[in-house]
């Protein structure tokens, strides 16, 4: 017998810099995390909805992305808010980078 079923949607957002290479890495991703109860037992799936890397010198890299904080950031969504990012990723990816950093994403 399925019991009850809820989701959780993230947002995740990676900067380092190498400084032996001096090489900037970005990573951005948006993931849907789906639970289901099976009785006394939970079933998680884990969706990957986008994955976007880039790779480039720290040095040649845009300015732009030195807006952006070095580390990890993990943030749980609603859903609106997801949606909402899955569509800018279809309309411009880059953007993704500077959620929380960019008001109109928010």
């Amino acid at each position: 017998m399925l019991g009850q079923q809820y989701t959780e949607y993230f947002y995740t957002r990676t900067k380092n810099i190498d400084q032996g290479n001096n090489e900037l890495f970005l990573f951005v991703g948006l993931t849907k995390k789906t639970y289901q109860t099976l009785g006394i037992s939970t079933r998680k799936k884990v969706e990957p909805i986008l994955s976007e890397v880039k790779e480039m010198s720290a040095a040649d890299s845009p300015n732009k992305y030195n807006l952006i904080p070095e580390g990890t950031v993990i943030v749980e969504v609603t859903e609106k808010e997801f949606e909402g990012l899955v569509q800018t990723s279809k309309e411009n990816v880059d953007r993704l980078f500077f959620y929380f950093l960019d008001a109109s994403l928010s």
